[in-house]
């Protein structure tokens, strides 16, 4: 966050290859929380007012992963917040303050129970694939409720697997 109140972001994408292009064909539709392509990504720019793609880019290793790498640029935490579906709440009292992240999921995906052929399926394209959340408050991280701190970021992963079960919401909580 810059003194202004812009907000920059990255969300990064690590996934199978297979796992990448089923999920482009779903777009930001389900089982898929948030836009996969750079296409989803302007276009939801569009739509949400208060948030610009600044890059996105997409590089494929040898182990079969792939890593789309997208920058926005929000003029606040609440335009990010619309713009991915997702609840922000900032607080700060001098150097000290609480940031919570709520990703609300949908109570299920219909057709997606555990045991059935689609949701077998899905897990096998899905794999080890995985959704990443890196905050850099204004001072250093104090503890985080899940994922690590690494000096002056928070970071957590959320197993696009976990995506599947919906029901409930994840909620991702930095201090400083």
């Amino acid at each position: 966050m810059s003194k202004q109140g812009k907000v920059d972001t990255v969300l990064v994408y690590e996934m199978d290859r297979q796992a990448a292009g089923f999920g482009r064909g779903f777009g930001a539709d389900e089982p898929w929380p948030l836009p996969l392509t750079e296409r989803h990504f302007r276009t939801r720019a569009v739509q949400v007012p208060g948030t610009v793609v600044k890059s996105y880019r997409t590089k494929t290793g040898k182990d079969s992963k792939e890593t789309v790498r997208v920058k926005l640029r929000s003029e606040s935490l609440e335009d990010l917040g619309r713009y991915l579906g997702i609840d922000f709440q900032l607080s700060q009292e001098g150097r000290r303050g609480r940031f919570i992240m709520t990703l609300p999921l949908p109570a299920a995906y219909e057709g997606y129970e555990p045991g059935t052929e689609t949701r077998e399926t899905l897990e096998g394209l899905l794999g080890s694939s995985s959704l990443t959340f890196r905050f850099a408050p204004p001072f250093s991280p104090k503890q985080v409720n899940d994922g690590f701190i690494d000096r002056r970021f928070a970071e957590v992963s959320f197993p696009l697997k976990n995506f599947l079960d919906g029901g409930r919401s994840i909620e991702w909580i930095v201090d400083w």
